[in-house]
């Protein structure tokens, strides 16, 4: 895969990206940090139906804290919540907050609520007994949001496992041909950082595919973009000439699809044929059978006069 893209290319388009959002900056009335997507095209539809969020390990990580602070980490666990501290504090990891799902149905159901926790913390992450439980408790928000908790297992936690945790994104294999996964932002990641981030990405999402993709080679095209920005392709599927013996079993298949027409041809000229000699035999029994009822109904008149 890594040979099939040009790296160069790549780091022009961030480049572009990093120039543009600099120039746009100057008249931004709100801060931005320049949020970096990786957009992927398929050539084929990868799956019909939706499926459940995978996670891609990247080199480094692609959210920031403000300022020069670590990421805010906020974390849902199984009740009670305090148990969980006590494992966390045992473990030596250091959390913003420690939120249990009875709380967190209580104390944020309601729509503004959620989106102010979802806007409060900068990483989310969940002990994987509650994963099914957080769609419903959480609501959209946090899934348009691209804030979506990553598992973790609480008992085994540890500040290293916190590190790779927030080298972590979500993704999902599309039910379009188009997809698109978060790296970094420019304000806190160089060229070279995203790069390697974009990379880790289009491996764990080619090898999250079915098997019938065949990997990287059912990807059409790569690229970046901000949030409000059309992509800036780095990479292009080029159509890759037939082999000989691809060649060959492509008219084989043209011919045996060539002979079925025929013979279903034949076979309809066949029935056709059948149907009207089957209709000339009824009409020559018909046209025999007429004058013997004509005799037989003369018989017939003749007997009634002689009585």
């Amino acid at each position: 895969m890594s040979t099939a893209i040009d790296q160069a290319q790549a780091l022009k388009a961030l480049d572009a990206l990093r120039a543009y959002h600099a120039r746009a900056a100057e008249s931004a009335l709100i801060e931005d940090d320049g949020e970096v997507h990786l957009s992927v095209a398929f050539k084929t539809i990868p799956q019909a139906k939706p499926d459940r969020h995978r996670y891609a390990r990247l080199s480094h990580g692609p959210v920031a804290g403000s300022g020069s602070a670590s990421p805010s980490v906020c974390v849902f666990v199984k009740d009670p919540q305090s148990d969980a501290k006590v494992v966390l504090a045992n473990a030596g990891v250091k959390v913003a907050r420690v939120l249990g799902v009875t709380k967190l149905r209580a104390k944020f159901a309601t729509y503004e609520a959620r989106r102010e926790l979802c806007d409060t913390y900068d990483v989310f992450l969940a002990d994987d007994r509650v994963i099914p439980m957080l769609p419903k408790a959480l609501g959209k928000k946090f899934y348009d949001s691209k804030k979506v908790p990553i598992p973790i297992v609480l008992d085994t936690f540890t500040p290293e496992k916190l590190a790779a945790a927030l080298r972590t994104v979500p993704f999902s294999v599309p039910t379009g041909t188009m997809t698109d996964v978060s790296v970094g932002s420019l304000a806190h990641l160089t060229s070279d950082q995203l790069l390697a981030n974009a990379m880790d990405a289009v491996s764990a999402l080619t090898a999250a595919l079915p098997k019938r993709c065949h990997g990287f080679e059912s990807v059409l095209s790569l690229g970046f973009r901000l949030k409000n920005t059309p992509a800036l392709p780095f990479y292009n599927s080029l159509p890759r000439a037939a082999t000989p013996a691809e060649l060959e079993a492509k008219k084989a298949r043209a011919e045996e699809s060539k002979g079925k027409a025929q013979r279903k041809r034949m076979s309809k000229w066949d029935a056709m044929r059948a149907e009207i000699e089957d209709s000339e035999d009824e009409e020559a029994e018909s046209t025999e059978a007429a004058p013997a009822a004509e005799e037989a109904a003369a018989e017939e008149g003749a007997m009634e006069v002689d009585a």
